[in-house]
């Protein structure tokens, strides 16, 4: 899908959840793009929908945190950090601590709505993810699945590989 229909499916799905939504990427920027589908999750959240928001650390600036901690607060939204850094304010000091976390990351990106529909792929959460930045425009593929997967997956993904079990993303989170 093109980069505006990749942001508008986002919106829409979070628009039309009724149970549901288990959304985690990489990359998670603080621009136009990434507010808006934050405040698609809020308005989720609003409704009743049970949100699970999952984000690498290395992929967000520590300018998130306070955003990222009022969607945390509300009672319907689960936010969680992967490989969260000890240092908020200068988080590139944590590699001089523990170098080994450069290459612990999670570059999973999806965005799946009442274990229904799922839209797997490249693309992170960012201006120019979407086509929405000047001049810049990465080309990621995005893929959806609609539906209850069975043993036989559908036909579009056997070429790429069969689906043993269904898509769910995981979340490793202590409890609240």
């Amino acid at each position: 899908m093109d980069a505006y229909s990749a942001f508008a499916a986002r919106i829409l799905l979070a628009n039309s959840a009724q149970k549901t939504l288990d959304v985690q990427y990489y990359i998670w920027r603080n621009d136009n793009t990434g507010i808006l589908l934050l405040h698609a999750l809020h308005q989720a959240a609003e409704r009743g929908v049970r949100v699970r928001l999952l984000i690498d650390d290395n992929g967000i600036n520590s300018s998130m945190d306070a955003r990222l901690a009022a969607l945390d607060s509300h009672p319907q939204i689960e936010v969680r950090l992967f490989n969260p850094f000890p240092f908020r304010t200068f988080k590139r000091l944590g590699y001089l601590t523990d170098f080994f976390r450069l290459n612990r990351r999670m570059h999973n990106k999806s965005y799946t709505a009442d274990n229904q529909v799922t839209i797997i792929g490249g693309r992170n959460v960012g201006d120019e993810y979407f086509g929405a930045s000047e001049g810049v425009l990465f080309a990621d593929l995005d893929v959806m699945a609609i539906g209850r997967w069975s043993m036989t997956p559908p036909k579009i993904l056997i070429a790429i590989g069969p689906a043993p079990r269904p898509i769910r993303p995981v979340f490793c989170c202590q409890p609240r």
